[in-house]
């Protein structure tokens, strides 16, 4: 069914507010020393462990053994506005309470491109899998399982600038199992700001505490694309705008309190004929 209203939303209002976690600090790699010759990391400090990010400009590359996490021991994240990740060689399972991403810029865009396929991003603790947070633009195209124990799947948030237009795109695939919102987009800007939100995944969602995805925004659009079965504690997909809400999805899609939940009103609705009572 499909609830409408209009009382203000907070994330994780189906099951209260959850601390916020900080990711861990890891152990920087500095180099080796061979025969006598010290050799320094060209271009762009390693500072991850076990293996090191390489920063070429406003881009940092993490391949090979990450799973100890990506934070922000890793890379200049001020000054970073790109984070590449592919080509690992093993899961990314950090200790208790750390992130796999953990992305954050007081200002300027975020782009993240995670290429996972062949590996799974397992998290415990109080922490969210995929984080990103800042006042411009985020893109993150993600490909692989996500498991959360304690947190959100992906979680991210903009601000933007007074009077500025700031957007969230969120291209994903693969399982998401996550304890909260299994996709969080919010765009949780000043008054006369606004942001686009799109999310567009391909893959099973479930999150045992609030909503499958959650999307809101203010003066601008919302746009949500699901091709798998969502089941959630909640609704399956909240999705909030003050300019239109365009749902698109094929799959079950299971919630306590419903399976769509839009406080705003919708411009477009597309479905399977099983996916919503």
């Amino acid at each position: 069914m499909i609830r409408n209203g209009s009382a203000p939303l907070r994330r994780g209002a189906a099951a209260g507010e959850r601390p916020d976690a900080s990711s861990g600090l890891r152990l920087a790699l500095l180099g080796t020393v061979a025969s006598g010759a010290l050799w320094l990391t060209q271009p762009g400090p390693a500072l991850a462990g076990p293996s090191g990010c390489t920063t070429v400009g406003g881009t940092a590359t993490c391949s090979g053994d990450q799973s100890a996490g990506i934070g922000a021991a890793d890379f200049d994240q001020a000054a970073v506005g790109t984070l590449n990740l592919n080509a690992l060689t093993t899961d990314i399972a950090p200790a208790s309470g750390v992130a796999a991403i953990s992305y954050s810029r007081g200002s300027g865009s975020i782009t993240i491109n995670s290429d996972l396929s062949l590996r799974t991003i397992r998290v415990t603790g109080i922490t969210d899998a995929v984080s990103a947070s800042t006042d411009g633009d985020v893109t993150i195209n993600h490909a692989g399982n996500i498991s959360s124990a304690g947190g959100a799947g992906i979680y991210v948030t903009t601000t933007g600038g007074f009077f500025g237009t700031t957007d969230i795109r969120i291209t994903s695939s693969g399982t998401i199992d996550a304890y909260s919102d299994g996709i969080h987009a919010r765009y949780q800007g000043p008054g006369g700001s606004n942001g686009n939100i799109v999310v567009a995944h391909t893959g099973d969602i479930t999150s045992r505490t609030t909503y499958g995805v959650f999307a809101e925004t203010r003066a601008a659009t919302v746009s949500v694309t699901t091709l798998g079965n969502i089941n959630a504690a909640a609704s399956g997909i909240l999705a909030a705008a003050d300019f239109g809400v365009t749902v698109s999805s094929t799959g079950n899609i299971t919630g306590a309190v419903g399976s769509l939940h839009i406080p705003s009103s919708a411009t477009s609705l597309s479905r399977n004929a099983a996916t919503w009572p």
